[in-house]
């Protein structure tokens, strides 16, 4: 008895696993006919698996296959017999009404079963779902939005939906209504902001104009003038201008919200000086940390302001083309000040970092700087990696003053120490930049290669840039004579000692253009006029770079100059706007490529 089971479970095995063999050989078969457009051969099959499986793939490709031969008298039978057999799924009526619409060209009949699919509609979201997507799937955006919006009606709930709708929405290039959905799920739920931000912020970024943007602005500034009480919409409005770069009006609108919620204590203002400071808009988060100074010393911000003041103001100063001494001076008696009030403590050490700088770079307080920065190395803090800058900036005043050894064993020491990190990669950088100063071009270039694989973007570029110099610059002889002046010159530079570096450049100006190292003279030359104040000279040297060798290396950097110097000093908008637009068409891979679109935009909505 038991082996006669045994025999009849053999035989089902087997007739099964055979059914199954020829049932996946028939789908392949079918999908085949089907991409190559033999929807005839296709529908032979395809009517076959749908009729011993009802399998919902099957019929779908079953009917496309009916539609694309034109057969749609087969294609509603189909559709009819589904409808009546599963009455409850509505996406059949979408099917039927879809069919109306491809044979008879006559809308109203299939708009009649699109409107009698949402009539159906129940207290049922998977099938709200369902129904929107297959109106979706055939284009019918219009009754997919009414599809969600009868869901809400009949759940009473109208933050239901938001993102469907939202999608939809941004398809049909409705921005009031994307904006509008938004909203109104924030004012259901607050605690939402961060998810309705990214989502926004998606949205704007890949938008092809400025239409979402400008609606968004348009319903932020309405609601608050509407109900000024809600801090909701200020938030929202601090975080739109932060996109839109308005650091100026972002920083009003957290001004008003510290104003009228004294509970905040300044957190919005303070998170808008930290975004200003990351985004190099120095004079705003200069203003934005005086004004929580001006708290007094038991603001929640006070010592962080203090620091953050001192950090804008520095920032903005070396940043300029030209400093002018007075600002100079005027910003040590406020480090001083400072660290006298606050004390040199773990959390000063930047301040005393940047007071060196300060000091040694545009001071000419060489020991000054060097003893408040040994005294930062003293201090003990859990920032290791600023005590390690440091040493960075110590040996960078060092190099300055001309102790080249010492600077070295700096350098080499923060190396070792971060290894794997991005400052011990900085610190190998300005080592191997010290040996070429020196004339060591070969051990220099050594360090350089290993360098171009470094992780940070910035340090490889800067290596391959100077390894590149050098070995273009090997004599015939093998020897760097012309790259020796070139050097001195950049070192000379460096200490600013710009009168050495224009003789040792005079020098090299005797070379033929063809040379490997003139474009870099040109461009030295340049960048020396600029830190002197000569202008139109640095303009002149700028221009001829780039009319004698506009497929060289320096060719966008010099674009980028170009661009700055009309915009800065000249006040010449449409100029830069031509050099910034250059760097774009003929340039499109340099490193300057997304600020130079970013100013180009910028100027021409000026």
């Amino acid at each position: 008895m038991n082996n006669k089971r045994i025999y009849i479970f053999l035989l089902l095995l087997l007739f099964t696993t055979g059914l199954f063999a020829q049932t996946n050989a028939d789908e392949q078969m079918a999908a085949q006919y089907y991409s190559a457009g033999e929807y005839e051969k296709a529908i032979e099959i395809y009517q076959r698996l749908f009729e011993s499986s009802q399998n919902k793939l099957y019929y779908s490709f079953l009917l496309k296959s009916y539609e694309n031969v034109g057969d749609f008298k087969q294609a509603e039978k189909l559709v009819q017999r589904q409808i009546k057999k599963y009455p409850q799924e509505l996406v059949y009526l979408v099917d039927l009404g879809n069919i109306y619409l491809k044979s008879e060209k006559k809308p109203t009949k299939g708009e009649k079963q699109f409107n009698e699919a949402i009539e159906k509609l129940g207290l049922n979201q998977m099938q709200m779902v369902d129904l929107a997507n297959a109106f979706e799937q055939i284009g019918q955006i219009k009754y997919a939005i009414e599809t969600y919006k009868k869901g809400r009606q009949l759940f009473k709930n109208q933050t239901l939906f938001t993102f469907e709708l939202s999608s939809l929405y941004l398809r049909e290039g409705m921005n009031d209504e994307i904006v509008a959905e938004y909203l109104a799920f924030l004012d259901a739920f607050p605690e939402a902001m961060p998810t309705i931000q990214i989502q926004l912020q998606n949205l704007m970024a890949n938008s092809p104009n400025d239409a979402l943007s400008n609606s968004l602005r348009s319903a932020l500034v309405k609601r608050i003038q509407k109900t000024p009480e809600n801090r909701i919409y200020t938030e929202m409005m601090i975080w739109y201008s932060i996109q839109q770069k308005d650091f100026e009006f972002a920083f009003t609108q957290a001004k008003a919200i510290d104003k009228r919620f004294p509970a905040d204590e300044g957190t919005q203002v303070f998170r808008v000086a930290g975004m200003a400071m990351s985004n190099n808009i120095f004079d705003v988060a200069s203003e934005a940390y005086h004004y929580l100074i001006a708290k007094g010393a038991s603001g929640q911000y006070y010592m962080q302001s203090r620091i953050g003041y001192l950090d804008a103001k520095y920032n903005r100063i070396i940043s300029q083309l030209i400093i002018q001494p007075k600002e100079i001076q005027d910003l040590r008696k406020d480090y001083e000040q400072t660290l006298k009030e606050l004390g040199q403590t773990a959390s000063t050490v930047i301040l005393m970092k940047n007071l060196g700088h300060l000091l040694a770079f545009y001071g000419n307080d060489i020991q000054g700087a060097a003893d408040i920065l040994y005294e930062a190395i003293e201090i003990k803090t859990p920032n290791t990696e600023l005590t390690a800058d440091c040493k960075l900036e110590l040996a960078d005043i060092l190099l300055f003053a001309g102790d080249v050894w010492e600077a070295s064993i700096l350098y080499s020491q923060v190396e070792k120490a971060f290894k794997n990190d991005a400052i011990g990669s900085m610190a190998k950088f300005k080592n191997a930049k010290l040996s070429y100063y020196i004339g060591e071009f070969e051990w220099a270039k050594t360090q350089l290669d290993v360098l171009r694989s470094s992780t940070s973007k910035l340090i490889a570029n800067d290596a391959m840039e100077l390894s590149l110099l050098i070995s273009d610059n090997m004599e015939d002889d093998s020897t760097y004579s012309s790259l020796e002046y070139y050097a001195k010159a950049d070192l000379m530079m460096y200490r600013n000692h710009l009168d050495e570096a224009l003789l040792y450049l005079d020098s090299l100006r005797i070379l033929p253009a063809s040379h490997p190292i003139s474009d870099e003279v040109i461009m030295k030359e340049a960048e020396i006029r600029l830190k002197q104040g000569l202008y139109h000279l640095a303009d002149s040297l700028l221009q001829e770079l780039v009319k004698l060798y506009p497929h060289d290396i320096l060719a966008d950097d010099a674009l980028f100059m170009l661009g700055e110097l009309y915009e800065t000093q000249f006040k010449n908008s449409e100029r830069a706007m031509e050099f910034y637009e250059r760097i774009l068409m003929d340039y499109s891979g340099s490193l300057y490529a997304t600020e130079a679109r970013k100013r180009f935009r910028n100027l021409r909505k000026s």
